[in-house]
């Protein structure tokens, strides 16, 4: 990581910080920060290069609208690499074939490109009839990101640009579509979660070498219980909790540090759906919900109904979306 970027942004949740030198008065002061995660300004046009798509890489640039939707964090130290160097453009190329299809039944092209700011970052944005994952060229020589926390990822924009409800409010300075509702068309951040780990991480590991991975990074004792608990078979249990252990890597390699484990839950009790980034222990528990909800991978979530392909607490609490943020 390049040492200027080595440095800590210091921000409590709903605190605005000041805009750089240079950014449109308009939204000074307007990024939000939440868990030490990033609402971005808009920039005008930002001009983004070398898409990724099913038609592959190649050298062009791709302009986008404003008002993405953005994560980006910085690591604060230099960390030993957490994994093996690994084909980052194999696991693109595997996410668009799996999701260029499926958001094609929704009517959007599917565009996965590279953001070139040099940070840890990744967004998602529909921008006219384009699902847009930006992949920011920061996180290739992130050493804190596992080849499944990079999966996982990806699967969390992805998340966001299937739509499931809930979905977030539209900002005051937002400019994208919306839909009938008011509200944005992407998921909101602890569905995005919850997607990750119930649909898009089970899609793309199915039927990989589960057993290779655990020899090297054994899962947490909970996580082992629980998958077993829901899944009487083998493999069935084994990418449970490949799933949620890669939820954990992403979490821990994307942040500054907040103390995480599967085995202290969330105490908190929303008093309604909590639409913006929950905290870092509740989107852990939201993670392994996902992972432990029985309900097939394929089964599609509606975007107008919360509970098409999700479970619920009556029928499968386990696999239920977490009280932390979620209220049924």
């Amino acid at each position: 990581m390049r040492p200027d970027l080595a440095q800590e942004i210091e921000a409590q949740p709903g605190e605005n910080r000041q805009s750089e030198p240079g950014q449109s008065p308009r939204y000074r002061g307007a990024a939000r920060f939440h868990n030490d995660e990033i609402l971005s300004l808009p920039d005008a046009h930002q001009k983004i290069d070398r898409p990724f798509g099913p038609g592959g890489r190649d050298a062009t640039s791709y302009t986008k609208t404003t008002n993405v939707l953005s994560l980006a964090v910085l690591l604060l130290c230099p960390v030993a690499r957490a994994d093996a160097a690994f084909d980052h453009a194999a696991v693109l190329a595997q996410a668009s074939a799996v999701y260029g299809p499926l958001l094609a039944r929704q009517g959007l092209r599917l565009v996965i490109v590279e953001d070139r700011r040099g940070m840890i970052s990744a967004r998602a944005d529909i921008v006219g009839g384009d699902a847009v994952v930006g992949v920011d060229i920061g996180v290739y020589d992130s050493p804190a990101l596992t080849e499944d926390a990079f999966r996982f990822m990806l699967c969390h924009e992805l998340g966001h640009l299937v739509g499931a409800p809930p979905r977030r409010p539209a900002p005051l300075e937002y400019e994208g579509p919306i839909g009938p509702d008011g509200l944005m068309l992407v998921s909101s951040e602890g569905q995005a979660d919850y997607y990750a780990s119930l649909k898009c991480m089970r899609l793309l590991l199915e039927g990989a070498d589960h057993a290779a991975l655990e020899s090297r990074r054994p899962p947490a004792p909970r996580v082992t219980t629980l998958c077993a608990r829901q899944f009487p078979s083998a493999e069935q249990s084994a990418l449970c909790r490949r799933v949620a252990m890669a939820g954990l890597e992403f979490l821990r390699g994307m942040s500054m540090q907040v103390p995480i484990d599967f085995e202290t839950p969330s105490p908190e009790i929303a008093e309604r759906t909590f639409a913006e980034y929950p905290s870092r222990q509740c989107r852990l528990d939201t993670i392994l919900a996902g992972a432990l909800c029985r309900i097939d991978p394929r089964v599609e979530p509606s975007r107008d109904d919360p509970t098409a392909g999700a479970c619920r607490k009556d029928g499968d609490p386990l696999g239920a979306r977490p009280g932390c943020w979620y209220k049924e």
